[in-house]
Parts: C-alpha cells; sequence; structure tokens
C-alpha cells in the first residue's frame, strides 16, 4: 500500500504539471514582473531548475507512463491463486480512502478552506 500511495501522489502531481506544459499556462520567470506568481489564482511560473521545451515534456510524459504501470501492479496479488489472507487488499483501501476524502471535501473543507497564507515584505 506505502508503494501506491506513494507512486499516486507523484502521478497526481505529474499528471498536473503535464497538462500545464502541454497547455502552456507556465511562464518563463524573464516573463513575469514584479507580480505576485504561483499563489491560487496568479499565473504559474517556473522556477530556477527545469527542462525548457519538447525534452522536459518528452521527460514528464514518461515520468507519467512509468508511474502508471508502477500504480497498476502494485495493486496485483504477490500469489497465483490467493486466498483471503494472501490478497493484496492496497487497492480496495486506497479507493476507501479517495472516496472518503472526495465526500469530506464536499460536505465540508470546500466552504471551510482559505488558501495558503501569503508572506509579503514590506517595501
Amino acid at each position: 500500500m506505502a508503494v501506491s500511495g506513494l507512486y499516486l501522489s507523484y502521478l497526481i502531481v505529474l499528471s498536473l504539471l503535464l497538462y500545464r506544459r502541454v497547455q502552456g499556462q507556465i511562464c518563463r520567470s524573464s516573463d513575469s514582473s514584479d507580480e505576485i506568481v504561483n499563489v491560487p489564482g496568479a499565473k504559474l511560473v517556473w522556477g530556477p531548475f527545469h527542462c525548457p521545451g519538447i525534452w522536459g515534456t518528452l521527460v514528464n510524459a514518461l515520468a507519467v507512463c512509468y508511474c502508471l504501470i508502477v500504480v497498476f501492479f502494485s495493486f496485483w496479488p504477490r500469489q497465483m491463486h490467493p486466498g483471503v489472507t494472501e490478497m493484496n487488499w492496497s487497492a480496495l483501501s486506497i479507493g476507501c480512502s479517495i472516496l472518503l476524502t472526495i465526500k469530506y471535501y464536499f460536505a465540508r473543507a470546500r466552504r471551510i478552506y482559505q488558501g495558503p497564507i501569503q508572506e509579503c515584505a514590506e517595501r
């Protein structure tokens, strides 16, 4: 379950980054002026370390494919014909965790969450 949970968290971030890359929604740091960036509602700007162009998109797409394969095979049991005790229950537990998280978000969290606290330096 640790492997599937870890790689699912990577998969979410990698998929969102790949989507933003393909859509062209990430600006270069030199294109941004003195405005606030990388917070909710503001534009997304690259940091100092990134792989630009087609190579970055290709590496990102390969990372998504790798994570998909690892997550897929992490849910399989270790034996050919498992019994109840040898069965890999991580798919059930991860699925229940995701459903409970979505239920909690729509029931309570979307009305309470304010976003991260933004610290601004005085000028």
